[in-house]
This record gives C-alpha cells, sequence and structure tokens, in this order.
C-alpha cells in the first residue's frame, strides 16, 4: 500500500523498481505508524539520499497520503528518542 500512495500522491516513480524490505531480526510490524519510516528508507533508498542517522520517522500513511501521528508518537516516541540519543524525530514528510 505505501508504494501505491508514493506512486499516486507523491510522484515518487517506483514501478519500475523490485522492491524488497527487510524488517530487522525479523521483527513483525503491527504499528501503522512504521508506515513513515518505511516511506522514508524507501525514498532514501531510490534517491541515493541517506536519511539523517540522528532522527526517527514514525506515522500512519492513509491512502491520501496524509502522515497521522499514530499510538507509538504519544505513547512510546519520549521513550525511545530520549533513551537513544536521537536529536529529532518526524511524523511529517517534506
Amino acid at each position: 500500500m505505501i508504494l501505491a500512495v508514493l506512486e499516486a500522491r507523491c510522484g515518487v516513480r517506483l514501478s519500475g523498481h523490485d522492491v524488497y524490505l527487510n524488517v530487522a531480526g525479523g521483527l513483525r510490524i503491527i504499528e501503522p505508524a512504521a508506515d513513515l519510516a518505511v516511506a522514508a528508507a524507501l525514498v532514501s533508498s531510490l534517491s541515493g539520499a541517506a536519511l539523517p542517522g540522528d532522527a526517527v520517522y514514525f506515522g500512519e500513511v492513509s491512502l491520501t497520503g496524509a502522515v497521522r501521528a499514530g499510538s507509538f508518537k504519544t505513547v512510546m516516541a519520549p521513550f525511545e528518542v530520549s533513551g537513544r540519543g536521537l536529536t529529532g524525530a518526524s511524523n511529517q514528510i517534506y
């Protein structure tokens, strides 16, 4: 679904590419707030521009391309960001 939204709403052309996504450790993602992190990783890979290593991305990507804050932002983000020395968190696409 994220690939389709990136194509239709963001103009990111991925249809000519084979896309594989690997989640470290084989974790199962059940939190919709992981959508933005996946989208950011896909765009980063396609463009060849690395994402900042000290940032975290979270947010649910809707079918219209809108980014909604997920439960991760309200419950876990403050602990995750401060406990790992990360300098910023984003739930926005720029």
